[in-house]
């Protein structure tokens, strides 16, 4: 079935149980996602990106992603989303289309398509300027771990921005980013944002699918996302 050739990919990606073979990953991924299987489309997807087994080619990363899009896939929306915001992988910068896939992915989950959504309501690109609703999404993402959007909210606290201006907080916030981080902020939040600078500062690749990168963890298990 789709879920086994899927998960027998992942553990010749990984090595797990099987001698490493990128390139049987690859053939048993095809093999799931000619059956319709979003994750398989997923690890295709981001192995294009990477450059992975196969020839780099981000509009191809792009299509596949589309394709796991149709099935409701939140790291494939989200990806979408963020070619949109950028402009890249043979995708036209759309605003207001990175915005749309980008609430897909974050009424999901997706902690990066959270943070993205985030800085979008902030400066009002793509979607109604709200402060309100990316102090939401900064929250939620910062709920998730993600270490810029808890220092983001270091930064609203220190401005009194969209929340209440509290020192004790900012640096409670501050100091949780630098500890998630090893001690030392990738930037200044407190700097960054005297002339509302946009970050960009958050990986373009990916909103974390349980798929093809080491730092996932164990993939060899046949995940339905």
């Amino acid at each position: 079935t789709a879920s086994v050739q899927l998960g027998l990919g992942n553990c010749f990606e990984l090595g797990h149980g099987v001698l490493q073979s990128q390139a049987t990953a690859i053939r048993l991924w095809r093999q799931a996602a000619a059956q319709g299987h979003p994750v398989a489309w997923c690890n295709l997807a981001l192995a294009y990106a990477m450059g992975n087994g196969v020839s780099k080619s981000l509009p191809e990363a792009v299509r596949l992603w589309r394709l796991a899009t149709d099935q409701g896939h939140a790291a494939a929306q989200g990806n979408v989303g963020i070619f949109h915001m950028e402009g890249s992988g043979g995708v036209a910068q759309d605003l207001p289309e990175a915005a749309r896939y980008l609430r897909l992915a974050a009424d999901q989950g997706a902690l990066w398509a959270q943070y993205w959504l985030g800085f979008l309501c902030k400066f009002g690109k793509g979607t109604m300027r709200d402060i309100n609703e990316a102090v939401h999404w900064y929250r939620a993402a910062a709920e998730q771990g993600n270490i810029l959007a808890i220092a983001k909210l270091g930064l609203l606290h220190e401005k009194g921005r969209g929340v209440a201006q509290s020192d004790a907080e900012s640096a409670a916030r501050y100091a949780a980013a630098r500890s998630a981080q090893g001690g030392e902020l990738i930037f200044s939040f407190s700097q960054q944002h005297s002339s509302e600078v946009e970050e960009r500062s958050a990986p373009l690749d990916l909103l974390h699918t349980p798929s093809c990168s080491a730092r996932l963890g164990p993939r060899c298990q046949t995940w339905a996302c």
